[in-house]
């Protein structure tokens, strides 16, 4: 996977020797691969501000490029159970039908879509074990559906709410991608610890949401969050630009 390529400007004039020394300090942050400075201008001699010589001072950029994605070592989980009893077993629409455990769907706002073989169903009640649904939703075909057949969440890319495997794995303001999404970036905006719920906000970065698919390894993107915190850390005085147009379709932060 491509990585987040950032330029940043300093917070004031720099000499060469500050700007190596700032390579290295940058590069020594786990969430950092290079740093270079970049874009470099020499003041006319003699010149001065405030009464200092500045003639060894440089004007530049520093181009950072991030570390390559990490593998979370989480998963998307399935949120799936079965159809309990024929309640299913028919084209109703709509149609309320018990499952084996609603509770698999806690966590989640309504609505939310279910996919039950092809079928998608689009979810306006869940009491307990009986679930309330809209048939054929998106423009599947609504179909006869037996006693214990599965039915599991659908993540599509209007959705932004799914369970993971372990949501202590991520922070708000992470941002992430899905081995199963394509170049889509997602921002973490909010975590259900009781259920492992992450809420996410989907095609940031003016990337493309995707359907996500269960059980699918999620990535843990270095990107802005992880450069701020660098930043911090190493002590660097400078100011995020932006992206440096290097990535996979990233646009900088928002």
């Amino acid at each position: 996977m491509a990585a987040h390529t950032y330029y940043l400007a300093p917070t004031g004039v720099k000499s060469a020797a500050q700007f190596a020394t700032d390579e290295t300090d940058l590069e020594a942050e786990s969430d950092i691969a290079t740093a270079t400075t970049e874009n470099v201008s020499t003041p006319q001699a003699g010149a001065s501000t405030k009464g200092t010589d500045i003639d060894s001072k440089l004007a530049g950029l520093m181009k950072v490029t991030m570390a390559a994605d990490a593998d979370s070592t989480v998963n998307v989980a399935a949120s799936a159970t079965t159809v309990a009893g024929a309640g299913l077993a028919n084209t109703t629409d709509p149609v309320t039908f018990n499952v084996t455990s609603g509770a698999v769907f806690d966590g989640l706002t309504l609505p939310i879509v279910l996919i039950c073989e092809s079928e998608q169903l689009f979810v306006t009640n869940i009491a307990t074990n009986a679930v309330t649904v809209t048939r054929g939703y998106d423009g599947t075909t609504p179909a006869s559906h037996a006693d214990t057949t599965a039915i599991a969440h659908y993540i599509d890319e209007a959705t932004t709410q799914f369970e993971v495997g372990d949501e202590s794995a991520f922070a708000v303001g992470d941002i992430i991608k899905i081995e199963t999404g394509g170049t889509e970036r997602l921002l973490v905006t909010a975590k259900d610890a009781t259920n492992d719920v992450l809420t996410v906000r989907r095609g940031y970065e003016g990337t493309t949401a995707a359907v996500i698919g269960a059980a699918a390894n999620i990535f843990d993107v270095k990107g802005y969050n992880q450069l701020v915190t660098a930043l911090a850390s190493a002590g660097s005085a400078y100011r995020i630009l932006g992206n440096a147009g290097e990535d996979d379709g990233s646009q900088g932060a928002t």
